[in-house]
């Protein structure tokens, strides 16, 4: 599948919290996710959007082991995950495999649905708060109507394109703790 997705910074929690409810969204209780990247070992992490990199993600639902692609930008990627019985033994795997650990996100995540678009209010140790809005779409669907979508879906939630940021988590927390 591919991920396209929209991500802007939180300043006001309570006041989106508010203009979701006005959409019918009940937030969850916040579910702690933490997350391990691993890239390619032959590049440098700032090149590691052009090629494949690996997610172990657990929580307490359990493990998830996630390949991504960046295609046009990072929030837009190619997107393969599943279920793994054994989060560590899968970390044990990637790394026998010679991939090398990036960084590690760690962050409490409260998802919703607003129609067909999927939403996430994170709240990311050592980078703040922020919203996300996406579409798992086949290739039947042109990108920029996707991207269209998620961007009127922001304005209805009062945020605007120029709110929008464009990298990942991983490579926020990466240059925060790399380039500090």
């Amino acid at each position: 599948m591919r991920e396209v997705e929209v991500k802007v910074r939180i300043k006001d929690s309570k006041a989106l919290e508010d203009k979701l409810a006005e959409f019918g969204i009940e937030l969850p209780e916040p579910v702690l996710q933490d997350d391990a990247i691993y890239f390619d070992g032959d590049r440098d992490f700032n090149e590691y959007q052009k090629c494949n990199f690996v997610r172990i993600r657990r929580s307490v639902s359990g493990a998830k082991l996630t390949l991504k692609r960046s295609i046009e930008n990072e929030l837009d990627s190619l997107e393969h995950e599943t279920t793994v019985e054994n989060g560590n033994e899968a970390e044990s795997i990637i790394k026998e495999l010679g991939l090398k650990f990036g960084v590690k996100v760690i962050k409490y995540r409260r998802e919703f649905k607003l129609g067909d678009i999927s939403g996430c209010l994170d709240s990311v140790e050592g980078l703040g708060d922020f919203l996300e809005l996406e579409m798992l779409m086949t290739n039947d669907k042109p990108l920029n109507e996707a991207r269209d979508q998620l961007r009127n879906k922001l304005r209805e939630l009062g945020f605007n394109e120029k709110d929008e940021i464009t990298q990942g988590y991983d490579t926020m927390a990466y240059d925060l703790i790399h380039n500090a």
